[in-house]
């Protein structure tokens, strides 16, 4: 286990643009989490902070089984397929549930029973946002996650995969 030095910070410390955007989150969904935390970005420079929300994201996450579930689902089928699709670091992932939570807020589409279907929702979101080369930050909407991925070939490998994989076009006869 890695230990890493963070700082706790009030949002307060960023620039207007971003608390009017968590403002807004919080407002949308009833929560009360305005503070963020600055980790040092050493693979990137000694210099930099890399400014995170782990409070606001476990509210926004919180009381959402088939969200939770279909991340796994689509972990798995990530670590089964292997090769390109080995980029989609766990951290996209996750991000792609927060945005589909920021548009879809109520818990009610979100219960358990409805897991093949948030898992459907989330694999055509990558599909899409790996054909545009372009997935957005759920709480940096201008930071463009696929920058990551420098290589375009193994973002088009993995739409294709996703595309051409369509088992989502029906549901499962056995219950999930």
């Amino acid at each position: 286990m890695d230990l890493i030095p963070a700082f706790e910070l009030s949002i307060d410390k960023l620039p207007q643009d971003t608390r009017d955007s968590i403002r807004q989150i919080n407002a949308r969904h009833e929560l009360d989490e305005y503070t963020c935390v600055a980790l040092p970005l050493t693979r990137v420079s000694k210099e930099y902070l890399q400014i995170d929300f782990p409070q606001l994201t476990r509210s926004l996450m919180w009381k959402k089984p088939s969200l939770r579930d279909s991340l796994r689902v689509l972990k798995h089928e990530r670590n089964v397929k292997g090769g390109s699709f080995m980029k989609i670091k766990s951290f996209f992932l996750k991000n792609l549930g927060l945005l589909e939570v920021l548009e879809n807020p109520d818990n009610s589409v979100w219960i358990k029973e409805n897991l093949w279907e948030r898992y459907c929702d989330l694999r055509e979101r990558l599909q899409r946002h790996c054909a545009e080369d372009h997935l957005p930050n759920a709480f940096f909407p201008g930071l463009n996650l696929m920058r990551r991925i420098e290589q375009p070939q193994v973002k088009r490998c993995i739409g294709v995969y996703l595309k051409k994989k369509r088992f989502c076009t029906r549901r499962p006869s056995r219950q999930w």
